[in-house]
């Protein structure tokens, strides 16, 4: 398949059948905890990358072969989503051939453009790392005709319109995001959006940018969010132990598909390729000397990531 992928856990969505939408890496920001790597196509413009009866006839496939309950199909490209100027019909074309909900997961930084899109789906999860423009460039490192005024207007324009569930994720960096003047100023924005939950997190994957780490202030921030009245989410741990094999065909394929939006760790791939009856030490092998995937090391833990991900050498 080439656009669908999963099903996989999300740590919002229950299990979620990815659709990624995006060619490689076209994205409105180049985010420095990006576990894709560097945006190597950094654009605002909305175009048409697929035909929407070719995602939907392997979304259907999908579903079939899986044959199990599937809670969300999930717009989660290796970019971001609302490029795809056929975003919307392609949802409404999903929902009118099966019952499953959709999700959508954005940045937001060009919701104005994509708004009419956006409200075909029952769920989007908005991204809102930082209301202070200093510390937005630094981490989010957004196009340059991005304004922050004119994203964050944006986002509040849209809940006010949208019908369906709205979440935000904030990812906090030591360092970067997660001082008190960002922390009461996005509290006090998110609060304003009224999510129906906030997740805060951290980077638990290889981040773009060397030096990046997680922030131990997140509970910090979580007490400031309750005590606005925020519904809050805690996000500090991955979910491949509980990931669904039975979807993929080959095996081999489905993991590199999932790598497409994500590294994995290596003990994962490991545990995955053993339940079907691959040998681990000698598939890993042969997809590195083939250069289809390199090992990455992060926070003490070894990740298999797409060879090309644009990942910077590590310092």
């Amino acid at each position: 398949m080439k656009y669908v992928f999963g099903p996989v856990p999300s740590r919002r969505l229950g299990v979620s059948l990815g659709i990624n939408n995006i060619p490689k890496k076209y994205c409105t920001y180049s985010c420095v905890y990006c576990q894709v790597g560097r945006t190597t196509n950094l654009t605002v413009n909305r175009r048409q990358f697929f035909q929407p009866e070719d995602v939907l006839r392997e979304v259907l496939l999908a579903i079939r072969e899986f044959k199990k309950n599937i809670d969300y199909i999930t717009f989660v490209p290796d970019g971001e989503p609302t490029l795809d100027i056929n975003l919307g019909k392609t949802i409404k074309m999903i929902k009118e051939n099966v019952k499953n909900k959709v999700a959508v997961i954005t940045n937001g930084s060009i919701i104005n453009s994509a708004s009419s899109d956006l409200a075909e789906a029952d769920l989007i999860s908005v991204k809102i790392d930082a209301v202070v423009d200093e510390i937005y460039r630094k981490v989010n490192r957004p196009h340059p005709a991005l304004s922050l005024p004119t994203v964050l207007r944006s986002i509040e324009e849209f809940r006010k319109s949208y019908g369906g569930i709205l979440i935000t994720e904030t990812m906090l960096l030591e360092g970067l995001n997660d001082g008190s003047d960002n922390l009461f100023k996005t509290a006090e924005f998110v609060c304003r959006v009224s999510p129906q939950d906030a997740y805060l997190s951290v980077p638990v994957r290889p981040p773009a940018e060397p030096g990046v780490k997680p922030s131990h202030r997140i509970f910090e921030w979580y007490e400031r969010f309750i005590e606005l009245g925020i519904s809050t989410k805690v996000l500090d741990y991955q979910e491949e132990d509980s990931f669904a094999t039975a979807g993929f065909e080959d095996p081999i394929e489905g993991l590199l598909k999932i790598m497409a939006v994500h590294p994995l760790r290596q003990d994962y791939v490991r545990k995955i390729l053993n339940e079907r009856h691959v040998n681990p030490d000698k598939a890993i092998k042969d997809l590195i000397e083939r250069g289809a995937v390199r090992r990455v090391e992060y926070n003490g833990k070894v990740y298999l990531t797409l060879a090309d991900s644009g990942y910077a050498p590590k310092s």
